[in-house]
């Protein structure tokens, strides 16, 4: 009776695992089509003896019919930031191809050596990596390059690019591309302003500054975009659009103001210190110049970025000039600090009372509920 139950279960289970296995042979794949890139995309790492330059290996795959889902998976782990970037990556990528963003799904995986990775610094390499494998184009395996996707396809502002640079040349690249502006960039063990052209003639590689995804693009592959795949119809909302020229005016006003501090009180600086500030000051202008032109391109998202840059360095400038040009810089970097810490905790507290308001005006009561 034990034999023949066995038989039976035995026979059972063939059965099913055959009919299991039909049933898969007969399904159709989950995709129809799908197209992958690698590329070697920089970062930065801090280790006891300072900051040093490191590299990941960055994996994209697109897949089609899809459902415009990301998928982002990273070794060992990732911040939020990096998954957030991934997804504009993705979007910007999609409408760079002329695609329609829902009909595929995005895989998209960072390997690196450091414990944990973070930072929207690699998701230009990202739009650049979806952008070729949903074109089917090949990009060379000694391109890299570093910047962040913004929401209105330019590649924005990253730090550490003297130690990436290095990286990425010790990684075999010939090719790295850094977003505009950013060719006299900060090292940051030094602190120290680095012409990353000429720190690339003597790696060896050829640093290409761009400004938009489709021309780091354009760079990595040699492929040029018709101008319908690159025409954006980047429509911001009435309120965005009143928004973002507040704070354009805002800090647009701030970098002036701050920078004319500075200058009036550089005469009464040693030379190290005002020759310092001269260098900052005119990284200032360079970000209120290349901020002018995204304004007037009407790319006021990228252009606010620009501003605020140029706002934080003049701030900085006439700081350290009033605090160095006194009899007590201490006490006088002290007030400014205090200063700040007043203004930024009184507007927090003016955006909580306003925001208390807006939840009072909309509460319900429980005697408004209905069951």
């Amino acid at each position: 009776m034990k034999l023949h139950s066995l038989a039976a279960v035995i026979l059972l289970a063939t059965v099913v695992l055959n009919y299991v296995l039909l049933l898969a042979i007969s399904m159709e794949p989950l995709y129809q089509w799908t197209s992958t890139m690698e590329l070697q995309v920089p970062g930065v790492a801090l280790t006891p003896n300072g900051y040093i330059g490191t590299m990941s290996k960055l994996i994209v795959t697109v897949a089609w019919p899809g459902k415009g889902i990301v998928y982002f998976s990273a070794d060992p782990l990732t911040e939020l930031d990096t998954q957030a970037a991934a997804r504009m990556a993705a979007l910007i990528a999609s409408i760079l191809a002329g695609i329609n963003y829902y009909s595929y799904d995005y895989f998209i995986r960072l390997e690196s050596n450091t414990s944990i990775v973070g930072g929207p610094s690699a998701s230009g390499a990202m739009a650049v990596a979806i952008l070729a494998a949903l074109r089917g184009i090949n990009v060379p395996a000694n391109f890299s390059m570093t910047g962040m996707v913004d929401p209105d396809a330019t590649l924005g502002l990253v730090g550490g690019i003297p130690q990436k640079l290095e990286a990425a040349a010790r990684a075999g690249a010939k090719v790295f591309v850094i977003p505009i502006g950013e060719r006299y960039s900060t090292d940051l063990n030094t602190g120290e302003k680095v012409d990353i052209v000429a720190l690339g003639r003597e790696l060896g590689v050829n640093v290409i500054e761009a400004s938009t995804i489709a021309d780091a693009y354009e760079i990595a592959t040699g492929d040029k975009l018709t101008p319908k795949n690159v025409t954006l119809d980047i429509s911001y909302p009435p309120w965005l659009v009143s928004s973002l020229n507040e704070s354009i005016n805002f800090y647009k006003k701030t970098a002036r103001s701050n920078m004319t501090c500075a200058e009036e009180t550089l005469s009464g600086l040693s030379t190290s210190l005002a020759s310092s500030l001269v260098d900052i000051l005119r990284d200032a202008r360079h970000n209120m110049d290349v901020g002018a032109k995204l304004e007037a391109a009407g790319k006021l998202y990228a252009a606010v970025s620009r501003y605020f840059a140029a706002a934080i360095e003049t701030t900085y400038a006439c700081n350290a000039a009033k605090a160095y040009s006194s009899t007590n810089p201490l006490q006088v970097l002290t007030k400014l600090s205090m200063n700040y810490i007043n203004e930024t905790t009184a507007i927090l507290q003016n955006v909580e009372n306003k925001f208390n308001e807006s939840l009072r005006a909309n509460t319900t009561s429980i005697t408004d509920v209905q069951l």
